[in-house]
């Protein structure tokens, strides 16, 4: 079953009111999941749409169904099924909010569109803009009557009609200034409030050129990065690791960590909700939001701890994002690296 088929087959028949309703459609998207590579999966979108307590409402129906279905599966659940039903259940309650979860071959579904005052005032703008040019050109012909859209009878009519569509649009275009600056305010006011010293890092950080122009071709970041970290290198010991391990022969190992539930939640409350998503496709809030996993995953991260289990290689897969830094951005060291790991490797090292 296809992970896409899945999703259109549940945007059509959207019929789950009751934690038993959520069995069937979970399990139908999970199989199209299971059908992926873990880094194939479409990127989950941000409801940014759907109201919270509808959000809210949503999770907790496909959270208590979820409860349900771990009841007929065999224990213990093992990490990569965890993830692949973490991601599951978030395309169904994206689903079951009235939003598409991704974006889906034959449409716009998932699209990140601008906001509605800005299309309103660009589309107004794109209007006088158009008359200006109409103006503009029938006063340079010297018949101000072809103009129809206004009744225009002599030049000096044209001409004060021509200032003062100039005039709104620099209104209009002062309006949009003025939205995104107060917008951008409480952005910082938001993000002071939460991490001061993020907020200030900001504030110095100026905008930089990121053309395709003045971006390094991946021939050249490939070299750079490579004649970093795959050059092999010596390590000079001169005694010092020797010199340590004498001084601390005497600290008693430490015992064994057990991860109890209270920690677990702490840990839990750590996670920032849309952080950036790794390979995985899963952003932090679904994993905090379902709680019907935590016992599962509170198990499976403790055998991790215990060195009972391996984790599977693909799970320490990142998607690296190039920031740019000060200087020439066409040379690849002044390109920043920030990696995104999968969030249940973020997770198990809270």
């Amino acid at each position: 079953m296809d992970l896409e088929w899945s999703i259109r087959h549940l945007c059509i028949n959207r019929k789950i009111t009751t934690p038993g309703d959520v069995a069937r459609p979970l399990s139908g998207v999970l199989v199209g999941v299971q059908s992926l590579q873990l880094t194939g999966r479409p990127r989950l979108i941000v409801p940014r749409k759907v109201p919270s307590r509808a959000l809210s409402s949503n999770v907790a129906l496909v959270n208590g169904g979820m409860r349900l279905f771990l009841l007929g599966l065999p224990l213990p659940l093992s990490l990569e099924l965890a993830n692949q039903l973490t991601y599951a259940a978030a395309v169904l309650v994206l689903v079951v909010s009235g939003v598409a979860p991704c974006r889906l071959s034959g449409g716009d579904h998932g699209r990140e569109t601008a906001p509605g005052w800005l299309l309103r005032i660009q589309r107004k703008i794109e209007n006088v803009r158009k008359d200006v040019s109409r103006l503009t050109s029938f006063i340079q012909a010297g018949n101000p009557r072809l103009f129809t859209r206004y009744p225009v009878k002599s030049s000096d009519e044209a001409a004060a009609l021509l200032k003062s569509k100039k005039m709104e649009l620099l209104a209009l275009s002062a309006r949009i200034r003025r939205y995104k600056d107060n917008i951008k305010r409480k952005q910082q006011n938001q993000a002071f409030r939460e991490n001061e010293r993020q907020f200030y890092h900001s504030l110095g950080t100026q905008e930089a050129d990121c053309s395709d122009q003045t971006r390094p071709g991946m021939g050249a970041l490939h070299d750079f990065w490579s004649g970093i970290w795959s050059e092999p290198f010596s390590v000079s010991r001169h005694g010092w690791i020797e010199r340590e391990a004498l001084a601390y022969q005497d600290v008693q190992p430490q015992e064994d960590a057990v991860i109890t539930p209270e920690l677990f939640q702490l840990a839990v409350g750590r996670l920032p909700h849309w952080r950036a998503a790794g390979p995985d496709s899963i952003r932090p809030f679904w994993l905090k939001k379902f709680s019907a996993l935590h016992p599962a995953l509170l198990r499976i991260f403790q055998r991790l701890l215990d060195s009972e289990v391996v984790p599977p290689p693909r799970f320490s897969l990142g998607a690296t994002v190039l920031l740019p830094k000060k200087g020439d951005l066409s040379k690849p060291q002044n390109w920043r690296p920030i990696t995104c790991l999968p969030s249940m490797n973020n997770f198990s090292h809270l």
